[in-house]
């Protein structure tokens, strides 16, 4: 990429193959350059693909706000949560974990300090995300000297939950909020309570975050149908409360989000729970 024109020691307005602008930041990545001259790739910290003028003034107007250093610290969490869980993060999460850190330290300095009323269920149902979270707030306490506590490293896991999806951004609220409501329904439904410390319920959960992705994000889907499959018809067979359940969670899912679980949701989720159930103290 060729610079076209500087804003800045710290961005620089290049273009793309198709002769689209984008504007490039970097720690002194216009440093002793001028135009025409190769952008270090190495320095890149954030590429904004700018639709129009609009697009640009908005770029603009957010570099001048926020200082560089919260895109770089936001670029070193993101890359440290991609090699944690071993997947891709959406890349517009460096651009809102770095508007999130900086409004933050600006609280944190005047010693105001915002509760995270899903603190517990994020701990509960995305531990190696907070995990993340809680590293990457110690990364930012250190920087910036700030004091930000556990309720800012469960806002961060939410933007990295947020943005694991390889099909764009989720409502992580409403995710937290349908997982919430199936565990709840499963424990209600068959009377007990759940141990969050076992394999098996580490497994029905981590299946369910797909599932929920995949309906909040593609919504209601064509049902193929798995009758004559023998193992799905082996299940069905075999675990009918379980069967009978997932009817119960199915009219509960039409209503609330329009879903209707097609026979592989059935499949698969008669797996998992079964599994549970049957390690169940």
């Amino acid at each position: 990429m060729l610079i076209y024109r500087i804003l800045n020691n710290n961005a620089v307005i290049t273009k793309d193959e198709h002769n689209k602008e984008m504007i490039v930041i970097g720690k002194g990545i216009a440093f002793k350059k001028t135009m025409y001259d190769e952008i270090d790739p190495e320095q890149i910290i954030k590429v904004f693909v700018l639709k129009d003028k609009q697009d640009r003034n908005k770029v603009e107007a957010l570099l001048a706000d926020i200082p560089l250093d919260y895109f770089e610290i936001a670029k070193e969490i993101k890359v440290a949560a991609e090699e944690c869980l071993a997947c891709k993060l959406d890349d517009g999460v460096i651009v809102r974990l770095a508007d999130h850190i900086h409004y933050s330290v600006i609280k944190s300095q005047k010693n105001i300090s915002t509760p995270n009323l899903m603190l517990n269920e994020i701990r509960q149902f995305y531990p190696k995300e907070y995990d993340i979270g809680r590293q990457a707030i110690q990364l930012v306490n250190q920087r910036f000297q700030s004091n930000l506590d556990e309720n800012e490293a469960g806002f961060v896991t939410f933007h990295i939950v947020s943005s694991e999806s390889q099909e764009g951004p989720v409502d992580f609220h409403e995710m937290l909020e349908v997982l919430k409501m199936i565990i709840t329904t499963i424990e209600d439904y068959f009377q007990l309570h759940l141990d969050t410390t076992t394999f098996d319920y580490s497994r029905l959960v981590t299946h369910l975050k797909f599932f929920i992705q995949r309906m909040l994000l593609q919504g209601r889907q064509t049902n193929q149908s798995l009758q004559g499959d023998s193992l799905y018809e082996m299940l069905v067979a075999q675990y009918p409360q379980i069967n009978q359940f997932l009817n119960h969670m199915n009219a509960r899912l039409l209503l609330d989000y329009n879903y209707e679980l097609t026979d592989s949701d059935r499949m698969y989720l008669i797996i998992h729970l079964a599994r549970l159930l049957k390690n169940r103290s």
